[in-house]
């Protein structure tokens, strides 16, 4: 990782993108402290999340994982803003009752809430006895606008030539 950040500082980069896993995402912003380069950084919404980023304000510094850009969509569950939600309340209480308190503060709990609120709202678009046609029929015409967990006006749509 650090070479590569090292070439781009080299050629005078002024933007990093960074498409990666928490973890090389970290090594990213520390690779970059180390050679006293600061672009401006988007990161993916992987990890941006707030731990993560946190993990890499400690690995390089504050300062230099401040101003960077992220795209969210969910709610997340240490900002302040959420702390009286009613989906992130409900985040705790399920987290606290099947998982005994942990990952009360780990974004990737809140994506797996997510997903796993879209797929019940699937399979209940799926008929009274679900198949394979009609879950597919299902999941290629969502059209989601009450998942709680994903910030206010996000829509979880797909149709049969956009499934993503």
């Amino acid at each position: 990782m650090k070479s590569q950040i090292a070439r781009l500082k080299s050629k005078k980069v002024n933007t990093l993108m960074v498409f990666a896993t928490p973890k090389f995402a970290i090594q990213s912003y520390s690779s970059a402290r180390l050679l006293g380069w600061r672009p401006l950084v988007f990161v993916n919404v992987v990890a941006s999340a707030s731990n993560t980023m946190t993990i890499a304000a400690l690995a390089s510094s504050k300062r230099q994982t401040e101003g960077s850009i992220s795209l969210a969509f969910l709610k997340d569950p240490i900002n302040p803003r959420w702390v009286n939600d009613k989906a992130v309340k409900l985040f705790r209480t399920i987290l606290k009752k099947y998982n005994g308190g942990e990952g009360l503060t780990d974004y990737y709990n809140v994506y797996g809430m997510s997903s796993a609120f879209t797929l019940v709202d699937a399979l209940r678009h799926s008929g009274k006895n679900p198949n394979r046609a009609s879950v597919m029929r299902a999941v290629t015409h969502l059209n989601e606008r009450n998942n709680p967990f994903v910030l206010p006006g996000i829509v979880v749509k797909t149709t049969a030539t956009n499934r993503f």
